[in-house]
């Protein structure tokens, strides 16, 4: 199932493979937040968080993610300004994750 509604996912996050919430404008505690289901989510295999401008701590909150979750697969980042230090991080990260395929 897909879903653009980051509370229903939230809520129900097990029924759901696709997530895409791009161009939300997404705030911090909402990125912890979806970080912290996504570490112990066993079924989304498609995250498109293009367009939210979650800058570098975004993106190391996604990294954190993707050093337990084993399901995710496709990941989009595109023009979120994470900078350097967001790519550096999620670089590090994708040298031990064999899951995703695209980012």
């Amino acid at each position: 199932m897909e879903t653009g509604d980051l509370d229903a996912f939230l809520h129900n996050s097990h029924l759901y493979h696709t997530l895409i919430v791009d161009e939300k404008k997404l705030n911090e505690k909402e990125i912890i937040k979806l970080a912290e289901v996504l570490k112990s989510n066993s079924t989304l295999t498609t995250l498109n968080l293009a367009n939210n401008g979650i800058g570098a701590e975004g993106a190391k909150r996604m990294a954190e993610v993707l050093e337990s979750n084993s399901t995710l697969t496709t990941l989009n980042l595109a023009n979120n300004g994470i900078g350097a230090e967001g790519a550096k991080r999620m670089a590090e990260v994708l040298e031990s994750n064999s899951t995703l395929t695209t980012l």
